[in-house]
């Protein structure tokens, strides 16, 4: 069973929650933000959750990669061994 996938899921939701921050504070020039920072219209929470959340992607898909090609690996040597009868290799 993949069991990380609900947890990648809980990244996600985390990422989306955090990303407006991220925008914003790259906006300031990296620094962090102050009481009140999302005392903007909506417009610009949506634009800042876009663009946070692009921020993120990459590093969120690299992390999907990895975790997937581990977790793959570790059935496939689960199931090879199962299959061949012989014993499972810790790795």
């Amino acid at each position: 069973m993949l069991t990380f996938i609900p947890r990648f899921y809980a990244v996600q939701a985390l990422l989306r929650s955090v990303a407006p921050i991220i925008a914003a504070e790259q906006e300031l020039g990296g620094k962090a933000i102050s009481e009140g920072w999302a005392n903007v219209d909506e417009n610009k929470l949506e634009e800042w959750s876009e663009d946070g959340q692009q921020i993120m992607r990459s590093e969120v898909k690299q992390l999907w990669d990895e975790t997937y090609d581990e977790e793959y690996a570790r059935l496939f040597r689960r199931v090879s061994a199962s299959v061949c009868g012989c014993a499972m290799m810790p790795h």
